[in-house]
């Protein structure tokens, strides 16, 4: 089961930004930072919301297995609009296959590797649980053993 969980609400340069967590099955998976935008909101008066990915990341043994990929599309289901400016070739080839380049308002976010609109919200979405708790996490007594899970983040089954 896929759980995204709003971790951290706060203000930064008049926007708001928002720490999302995703797990699944219990174990923390990754977590992205979003940059909220409201439309019109030099009039008082908000036509929507769009959205910036400042940051998404998928922990080490989780990655190519579709975390982030279910990530992104729950974020873009958010939100009227969202963008994103990769890094690097790999988040860029990302982007490539899910947004499309914008040339427009979010062009100043440009890393070396363009911007990028995402459009997308797929059936991948569907079952996700969505909740807020900005209570602070225990600090782990040690990193979770991901040796134990399957590709679909389950635990293995001794045997």
């Amino acid at each position: 089961m896929i759980k995204i969980r709003e971790y951290r609400r706060y203000y930064l340069d008049g926007n708001e930004t928002v720490t999302y967590v995703m797990y699944v099955n219990g174990e923390k998976v990754g977590y992205a930072y979003v940059t909220e935008f409201l439309k019109g909101k030099e009039d008082n008066e908000s036509d929507g919301m769009d959205a910036y990915i400042d940051r998404i990341d998928i922990y080490d043994g989780y990655r190519n297995k579709g975390f982030g990929s279910t990530f992104i599309a729950w974020i873009s289901g958010q939100y009227d609009r969202v963008f994103a400016a990769p890094d690097n070739l790999d988040s860029q080839r990302l982007f490539d296959r899910i947004g499309r380049e914008h040339y427009g308002e979010y062009g100043g976010f440009d890393q070396g590797f363009g911007v990028y609109e995402i459009r997308w919200v797929g059936s991948q979405t569907a079952g996700i649980e969505f909740y807020v708790d900005h209570a602070p996490e225990p600090e782990p007594e040690s990193e979770p053993d991901i040796s134990v899970l399957d590709p679909l983040g389950r635990r293995k089954t001794q045997g």
